[in-house]
């Protein structure tokens, strides 16, 4: 039989432990006997998928909650700030936002500081600049957004993202597309890389 379900809403199957808990509240929504098949559905698509279902104790471990975002200076052009704040309210709504900029800091070391205190080590570096000094790199931005680089800095390990910066997405709507289709997976990876570290 042809798989009908989409591979995004396979890959973020979660365990049976999950429909325990949010059943009740279902019942009363749905009936009783539109859920009868939920265990059995699940247990099929599993198989389906060879997917072993995350337990629900991992997912609430290890849920990323706290995300960050470097620039160098402040945003001070309203079309900027326009377009910064769609990013947040398109793919961040669920998260905690911590801004970070780089000239309020005497060096990269405290800004990180303050981020891993603030227990903040998933970092989007916004732009060029602020993307070589922390990665301390020549590469061009065009080469590095939207992938991963895991780090480790003062022994402190961050998660580090480099993005085109609001201003140039602002001036170039070829370049805002880009980041609005590669942050769903940047986004899954971000998780990935939550569920595989110590």
């Amino acid at each position: 039989m042809a798989n009908k379900y989409p591979q995004e809403y396979l890959s973020a199957l979660i365990s049976q432990e999950y429909w325990e808990e949010i059943l009740p509240g279902f019942r009363e929504l749905m009936g009783e006997k539109k859920l009868e098949r939920i265990p059995e559905l699940i247990d099929q698509i599993s198989q389906a998928t060879k997917h072993q279902p995350i337990p629900i104790e991992k997912l609430k471990e290890k849920k990323i909650e706290n995300i960050g975002f470097v620039f160098e200076t402040t945003m001070e052009q309203k079309d900027i700030q326009n377009v910064f704040q769609e990013l947040l309210e398109t793919y961040f709504t669920h998260h905690k936002i911590h801004i970070f900029y780089l000239d309020q800091f005497d060096s990269t070391e405290l800004l990180l500081k303050n981020s891993w205190d603030l227990q903040t080590n998933h970092l989007f570096l916004m732009g060029a600049g602020c993307t070589k000094i922390i990665l301390d790199t020549k590469d061009r931005i065009s080469n590095l957004n939207g992938k991963l680089f895991v780090k480790e800095i003062a022994q402190m390990n961050f998660t580090l993202i480099p993005l085109y910066h609001p201003e140039f997405m602002a001036l170039n709507i070829n370049l805002k597309k880009i980041v609005w289709e590669i942050l769903p997976e940047t986004l899954k990876q971000i998780q990935s890389a939550a569920f595989t570290s110590p």
